[in-house]
């Protein structure tokens, strides 16, 4: 392992709990040639957001093909304007050549590694805490609306301009 030296996690255990969570509600069931894919339901569309999912082809040979979900609903071309067939062997591929290139990074100059894993771990926390705070203050918001809301009913009802019923 590539962090085996490493005197502090660069993933912490919430984080890895939150994966090992996410990972867990993944269904896998096998395609009609009785495989299971290793990406179904982790890839997601680059325009639209949606999952991806495992088509099959067979032109005399056994090829797993990743496409987008929301392409093919209601109407095609409305919720996503490209299909996006994804060949499975180019998407391993590239996550190989990436895990290989990050691997040989983090050998050559290991405290950069480490800082760069940190600096985008404190982003991500930093981009988290802002949207919580925004939601929050939203929330503040219409929950002043309400009291408002219920307070003129009230007033109302005790001025007698509500009937009770």
């Amino acid at each position: 392992m590539i962090f085996e030296n490493t005197q502090e996690p660069i993933i912490d255990q919430e984080t890895f709990d939150l994966v090992q969570k996410i990972r867990s509600t993944v269904r896998r069931y096998p395609d009609g040639w009785g495989e299971v894919h290793l990406l179904t339901g982790l890839k997601y569309c680059a325009d639209c957001g949606a999952k991806m999912y495992v088509h099959r082809t067979y032109n005399g040979k056994r090829e797993a093909q990743y496409t987008c979900s929301a392409y093919t609903k209601v109407t095609v071309d409305t919720l996503c304007p490209t299909q996006h067939r994804v060949s499975e062997k180019n998407v391993i591929q590239l996550i190989t050549d990436l895990l290989r290139a990050i691997a040989e990074y983090s050998k050559l100059d290991r405290e950069a590694f480490v800082r760069t894993v940190r600096d985008a771990q404190e982003k991500q926390s930093t981009s988290d805490i802002l949207k919580l705070k925004q939601t929050v203050e939203a929330d503040n918001r219409r929950l002043d609306e309400l009291e408002t809301l219920i307070c003129r009913i009230y007033e109302d009802n005790i001025l007698g301009k509500l009937p009770d019923a």
